[in-house]
């Protein structure tokens, strides 16, 4: 049985423990609307759905299940902004990056870019903190097709392309889900565990727990 296969068999028995009767077609929208999470990861969000005594006698929508995955749009945000604030402390806007979620791409351009976003000060930091935060949610709830930057370049590559230089490698930064931290029962659950891939090697870095001056 392969990963859809299983999805659909779990919203299946899911469906029939909240004694509702899902045509076809409503199941091709939960499926489409779940596409992206596997199955493994519906089976935690549907199990996290029924065990709630308020509400978790219903079926969920497909909305209430993406909500028990990531959190709500006000969580994503903010799990977004722990990253680019984690790379600016700890990768620095230098070397040029690439996040895992992209849509953090398109929202550091709309902000100046990544350089420019290196060059702001402490001040500065919680509202520039609140500005990626509506912006990043106003995306997140826009029906307008989105094709986000592949990366962003740092200072490096930039200076370097318009002397002919050719690129660096770009870093990769990772993230887990909301469900994947709950799962992993980590110390700090406020807090994912980042990373980045360079040359197959694999580095963590933990957020500071004070203040830290920006690169």
């Amino acid at each position: 049985m392969n990963d859809q296969q299983q999805k659909l068999q779990i919203l299946t028995q899911v469906a029939e423990l909240c004694e509702k009767n899902l045509t076809p077609i409503q199941l091709a929208m939960y499926m489409e609307a779940l596409k992206e999470y596997s199955a493994e990861e519906v089976k935690c969000a549907l199990f996290a759905h029924i065990k709630n005594p308020e509400g978790g006698q219903f079926m969920p929508k497909p909305a209430d299940v993406v909500k028990q995955l990531t959190g709500g749009t006000q969580t994503q945000s903010l799990l977004a902004w722990t990253k680019v604030d984690w790379a600016v402390r700890c990768i620095g806007t230098n070397a040029s990056v690439c996040f895992e979620d992209s849509l953090i791409h398109q929202v550091i351009v709309d902000m100046g870019g990544w350089v420019s976003l290196g060059s702001k000060n402490n001040g500065e930091w919680p509202f520039v903190k609140n500005e990626f935060e509506k912006r990043y949610r106003g995306y997140l709830i826009s029906t307008l097709p989105q094709i986000f930057p592949e990366r962003l370049i740092g200072a490096h590559d930039h200076i370097g392309g318009l002397n002919g230089v050719s690129a660096s490698e770009t870093r990769l930064i990772q993230c887990e889900t909301r469900l994947a931290l709950e799962k992993r029962k980590v110390d700090q659950a406020n807090q994912p565990h980042l990373e980045y891939h360079n040359q197959g090697d694999k580095h963590g870095c933990t957020l500071p727990t004070g203040s830290l001056e920006l690169n």
